[in-house]
């Protein structure tokens, strides 16, 4: 099944996927967001709206710092709050990075860094980059309770706990 970022990357298309952020001392599989590669490249606007896509619907739908036309292929993933794996991101390769909770500051000091290139970010909301994982977690969790002889009614809340209830948009 693996964690949040691993349903988030199969979410978008990933292959070839390993962390991000490898645990040290862990396995090759542990580790902190993940970083994997679309079987073919699209441009940073046919990403973003493919993110839009797999993702709930939120208020502050999905934004995206770079050229709308520029082209992708390797990404980096982190559901939730990823905005302290920048180093990280860089070091992969990645030509985008998809997370959540983006702040001004790493953000826009990424963007500096990065000139006119990659990579590439896509903030998306914190809830609806880990809500992809919770289908999935019931599974797993049925399964175990399963293998051990129990069983328990599982129901994954359809509640969007996202903060936001509106934007408004004053242009870009």
């Amino acid at each position: 099944m693996g964690g949040v970022s691993d349903v988030l990357a199969r979410a978008l298309g990933l292959d070839v996927v390993r962390p991000l952020s490898p645990t040290a001392g862990g396995t090759p599989e542990e580790g902190i967001g993940r970083v994997g590669d679309l079987a073919e490249p699209l441009t940073l606007g046919a990403l973003a709206e493919r993110v839009a896509a797999v993702l709930p619907p939120v208020a502050g739908g999905v934004r995206v710092a770079g050229e709308r036309d520029a082209p992708v292929r390797r990404i980096a993933v982190c559901g939730g709050a990823g905005d302290s794996l920048f180093d990280a991101v860089r070091a992969s390769g990645a030509d985008v990075y998809v997370t959540a909770d983006l702040r001004h500051h790493p953000a826009s000091e990424a963007r500096e860094a990065a000139g006119e290139g990659p990579p590439y970010l896509i903030d998306v909301s914190h809830y609806a980059s880990e809500s992809l994982w919770l289908a999935p977690g019931a599974a797993a969790l049925g399964a175990r309770l399963a293998e051990r002889g129990l069983s328990a009614q599982l129901r994954v809340s359809g509640v969007n706990t996202d903060p936001w209830d509106f934007v408004l948009a004053t242009g870009a």
